[in-house]
């Protein structure tokens, strides 16, 4: 063997060490950077809904909490708007006393007409108080069940698609009439090229051989493509007078995993307004308050805190955060919401 033919043998010796080292590069690049984009278990839980008063308020602080505790942890009468809270399937007073639970179903609302909307993972429906159904449609639903102004029940539910050699769960928005019928269809599959290009890329463009270096890709929530985890016809609100992207009946939606809030115009299924990327670690039920500010609450898993935000959409800017009190932070990694209360109090 000459001379040339041993440093030709060394140089591809070389180029093939460099390239594979490239290669693991890229591969610790691509799970840093896709891997970084978090997403949530949905998880039932039969903790006793919390009632809790104001969170800037010390004296607040000063109630004994007692670790690990379930069911209702503090509660202040002087401090906490009065009323029911319906939690998952169940009605409860707000000492925690279960009132009254309904079977067969996973989640309910109660209607403006004082009817019980209810969903399980195999169907949703209209019902009255002893649960025989006034109308109910069998289709996988999950998270979202919200009452619109006309009586329409507003709700999410998911398919797999295969997706670049890959079994993907994608979300679709469903709009029933207070009849039954479905009047709205918001696929997040047929719609994927739009909509990706409000957002960064999502780990499932990645090959799937990238996708064995994840640690949780075992997990069915893994292939999961946005994972949309609330949904909010728009009230009336302030700022739909002068600008049509808030009108009334537009759909404000959470899509979780790319860390992006959206508002689509009902009508010409088009995206008018987005937020997030930059500002959102995982977040769980945007909802627009007559004022028109936007209130989010905002998991926070990568710094590992939990907040509310208030959302000028205008501005596209955080006008306000929660809780106030920066040396008692709350943390909840995967599940949440906030609901701004009519005395303008806000319970998470």
């Amino acid at each position: 063997m000459s001379s040339n033919d041993i440093r030709s043998k060394k140089v591809l010796f070389s180029v093939g060490i460099l390239l594979i080292i490239l290669l693991l590069a890229l591969m610790l690049f691509f799970v840093k950077y896709w891997g970084s984009q978090v997403y949530g278990v949905y998880i039932t839980q039969d903790n006793i809904l919390r009632s809790i008063g104001l969170q800037d308020k010390k004296e607040y602080y000063d109630l004994e909490y007692v670790p690990n505790q379930t069911g209702v942890t503090i509660y202040n009468r002087n401090k906490t708007l009065e009323g029911y809270n319906v939690f998952h399937n169940k009605i409860m007073s707000m000492d925690g006393t279960l009132l009254k639970e309904f079977e067969g179903v996973r989640k309910i609302i109660i209607t403006d007409q004082g009817l019980i909307a209810g969903y399980d993972q195999n169907h949703v429906g209209l019902y009255y108080w002893n649960m025989s159904p006034i109308w109910e449609n069998k289709i996988k639903t999950h998270h979202e069940l919200y009452e619109d102004s006309d009586g329409s029940i507003v709700t999410l539910s998911k398919n797999n698609y295969e997706y670049k050699g890959k079994e993907i769960i994608f979300d679709s928005v469903l709009i029933y009439s207070k009849e039954g019928d479905m009047i709205f269809n918001w696929s997040t599959f047929k719609n994927l090229d739009y909509i990706k290009k409000f957002h960064n890329p999502n780990r499932m463009e990645l090959p799937n051989f990238l996708l064995y270096f994840f640690p949780d890709n075992k997990s069915k929530y893994f292939y999961d493509y946005y994972h949309i985890n609330s949904v909010q016809p728009l009230p009336k609100n302030d700022l739909e007078k002068f600008d049509s992207r808030f009108k009334q009946g537009n759909l404000l939606i959470s899509l979780s995993y790319v860390n992006l809030v959206i508002i689509l115009d009902r009508e010409t299924k088009e995206i008018v307004w987005s937020w997030g990327l930059k500002d959102l670690e995982f977040m769980h039920m945007p909802r627009m308050s007559k004022d028109g500010t936007i209130m989010i609450f905002e998991n926070g898993i990568k710094r590992k805190k939990t907040l509310v935000l208030v959302i000028d959409p205008i501005k596209k800017e955080i006008i306000k955060t929660y809780p106030r009190d920066k040396s008692k932070p709350i943390y909840s990694k995967i599940q949440g919401s906030a609901q701004q209360l009519s005395n303008g109090f806000r319970s998470k």
